[in-house]
């Protein structure tokens, strides 16, 4: 609320940090998960 210096756009800040975080979890898959599954292909049978 600092940053924006009032009250008046902090819900519409808020409502575009959580539109912003749906559109990415569609667009693209976990990091961490897809982290560890290229770590675990790398890995000797």
């Amino acid at each position: 609320m600092e940053m924006v210096d009032g009250h008046q756009m902090v819900l519409s800040l808020m409502a575009c940090a959580l539109v912003a975080s749906g559109v990415s979890r569609l667009v693209t898959r976990p990091l961490y998960a897809g982290l560890a599954e290229a770590q675990r292909s790398r890995l000797p049978r």
